[in-house]
């Protein structure tokens, strides 16, 4: 029996064999020659448990916490009250206020390291949080700073974070004596973000620095002083660290801040440095470099505004082909992307590189190339990963195809990580040149013997590709070949010596060459050449009735005037080679549009195929019996859907 979410059916035995696991409901095919479309089997997996009609009460009873060992009770207990906890927060959220705060600790914990852009990530698990009732004072917050990081209120003075137009995220106001007073709800009406539900208030805690020979905050005039925050690039091991900060006026020069830039890195006073302002990093970063002799004001430079550094001297050694300058080396670690390489036809192998997404493709092969050791990069041909299928892309990259790696990883908007590389024995540029096929060459009962891959000009003819064949064929001699396109198990075309191989599409349909026959060469005026195919009704897996389905290799066969079945069939015998048991089980059929006609032993075959054209919609001669090499290619065959799934409990 079958049982579904809704019904129970009766099955064939088979069935309930075979319907247990997934896979594909129709034939798959050989190769290339693949269906348009196929039915999935769907099957879901089932336990049953017996127990002894005896033990029924004992297993099946009611469970108390007296049956629950004392761990498991301690974990479940903690895990209902961190559940409450988490309820009872989300319904009072709308009373709080939470605060993050964020100091020169955390900055410097954090450039370099965490973030390169901007100062901070408040959703760092470092960052100070508190969580203080929207009624209470402003005041309330320097209390709960004081009790946990030490810092009495005299010495905190807090700076409020704004997003810019360019979508950076700095410091900007300083919060006055005046606010001391002001009520949680209040600042946050003007100074908060919203969270997945709650208010969130974002705060830069300034202290006095070791500068100060006092320890005081230094007094502050809000019309005319500007917090500026310090970035130093050390060129020679490509690091970016924040060093600190301090106030200026908007006529002070660029110049003006060099012993203090020193100090913070702790060069020597003169020590030439290259000054940038780090101005933005979305959509592309933008560091302007500020010119030495220019005011502040000048430089359009105001409070929250990072000012990044270097020295001034010329690179020489290994770290000179790194990134010398600031501007570019921000610009890598924007774009810095690690590429997962592996070999096309094996995927057991990783390569893992560093490279930027502004590469081009000859530098992207180039980095490939030199990791495998490989001295020729243009012989590397890379395949774009599909995110669906979680496998290759059907075709792969032409050369110097795409301009950027970001446009070689993105598939429908999302970006990958992975690429498929073969090692071809020519550059790639030369083999776009010319115009590859896959063609399978099959003997005189229609059976395949080997597959050959040419390689031509593109404005080659099939006569010239049936030429290479015949040298590579053994004892091919001067052979009459043909090349045929076969497509789920039918013959669609024949090719014309003087058809242009470029125009040949090997990658959905399955090419075929093969030797034409003495009986073909030697048809009388009232002799026909008739299409063959195998097929069945009878699905294998329920045992029912089914439409048409074709399988097995088609072929061409010469029919004659007055030929009955009986003789056509011990001629399809001979020339298939198929034993007289078996053959005993063969029925023959004239099919057309799908729907097959058996015929008798005395049937006149001819008289079926009137018409002179064989197309790939035509009739045919079916040869209907039980295609048994069908379950061990399934077998061997995968799906995507055939993946295994993992429970965890």
């Amino acid at each position: 029996l079958k049982f579904d979410d809704e019904k129970v059916t009766k099955v064939e035995p088979s069935v309930a064999l075979e319907e247990q696991f997934g896979g594909n409901g129709t034939e798959t095919g050989y190769g290339n020659n693949v269906p348009i479309k196929t039915q999935m089997r769907f099957s879901n997996a089932y336990m049953l448990v017996y127990i002894r009609d005896s033990d029924r009460d004992h297993i099946l009873c009611d469970v108390t916490k007296d049956d629950i060992a004392q761990h498991l009770r301690e974990r479940l207990d903690k895990e209902q009250e961190e559940k409450e906890k988490r309820k009872k927060e989300k319904q009072e959220a709308h009373l709080y206020t939470y605060v993050r705060i964020a100091t020169d600790k955390d900055l410097t914990a954090q450039v370099g390291q965490h973030t390169y852009f901007d100062l901070v990530d408040f959703h760092h698990p470092d960052i100070l949080n508190l969580r203080i009732p929207k009624k209470e004072p402003f005041t309330e917050v320097k209390r709960q700073v004081e009790a946990q990081l030490g810092v009495p209120e005299s010495k905190q003075r807090y700076w409020m974070w704004s997003t810019r137009e360019n979508q950076t995220y700095r410091p900007s106001k300083v919060y006055g004596p005046e606010d001391e007073n002001t009520k949680l709800v209040d600042l946050t009406l003007k100074d908060s973000r919203m969270e997945m539900g709650k208010s969130y208030l974002n705060l830069f805690l300034e202290t006095p620095t070791k500068d100060d020979p006092h320890g005081e905050l230094p007094p502050l005039r809000v019309d005319k002083t500007m917090m500026l925050f310090f970035k130093l690039f050390d060129a020679e091991t490509q690091t970016l660290s924040y060093v600190g900060r301090t106030f200026a006026v908007d006529s002070d020069k660029v110049r003006d801040l060099t012993p203090k830039m020193c100090n913070f890195a702790g060069y020597s006073l003169d020590e030439e440095l290259i000054a940038f302002e780090e101005i933005k990093f979305e959509p592309v970063v933008m560091c302007e470099r500020l010119e030495r002799h220019n005011t502040l004001k000048k430089c359009q430079l105001e409070s929250g505004d990072i000012i990044c550094f270097q020295k001034d001297t010329q690179m020489t050694g290994p770290a000179a082909k790194y990134h010398p300058l600031l501007d570019e080396f921000m610009s890598y670690i924007k774009n810095r992307q690690i590429v997962h390489f592996t070999k096309l036809d094996n995927h057991s192998e990783v390569i893992e590189l560093e490279l930027s997404k502004l590469n081009t493709y000859n530098e992207v092969t180039e980095a490939l190339a030199a990791k495998i050791e490989l001295d020729d990069p243009t012989k590397i041909r890379l395949t774009s990963h599909n995110c669906y299928s979680n496998g290759p892309r059907p075709h792969p990259l032409k050369y110097q195809g795409v301009e950027k790696l970001s446009e070689m990883l993105t598939h429908y908007n999302q970006l990958a990580d992975k690429l498929y590389y073969e090692i071809l024995d020519i550059p790639l540029f030369e083999l776009e040149k010319l115009k590859s096929l896959k063609i399978a060459f099959h003997g005189e009962a229609g059976e395949e013997v080997e597959t050959y891959t040419l390689r031509l000009p593109k404005d080659s003819k099939v006569e010239e590709a049936l030429q290479e064949l015949r040298r590579r064929i053994p004892n091919a001699g001067s052979k009459q070949l043909r090349l045929v396109e076969i497509f789920y198990h039918k013959i669609y075309k024949t090719y014309d010596e003087n058809d242009k191989i470029d125009s040949i599409n090997d990658q959905y349909w399955t090419l075929r060459a093969e030797a034409v026959s003495e009986e073909e060469r030697n048809m009388g005026p009232t002799d026909k050449l008739i299409h063959v195919y195998h097929f069945t009704t009878k699905d294998q897996i329920s045992g029912n009735t089914t439409p048409i389905h074709n399988f097995g290799d088609p072929f061409f066969f010469v029919v004659r005037e007055g030929e009955t079945v009986l003789q056509v069939k011990e001629r399809i015998k001979a020339k298939l080679n198929v034993p007289d048991e078996e053959f005993l089980k063969w029925k023959i059929a004239y099919c057309s549009l799908s729907r097959p006609e058996y015929l008798k032993d005395d049937d006149i075959v001819i008289s079926r195929f009137m018409r002179r054209d064989n197309g790939p919609w035509e009739h045919y001669l079916g040869l209907e019996h039980e295609d048994k090499n069908r379950r061990s290619r399934t077998k061997n065959q995968s799906s995507y859907y055939d993946k295994a799934i993992k429970i965890y409990g």
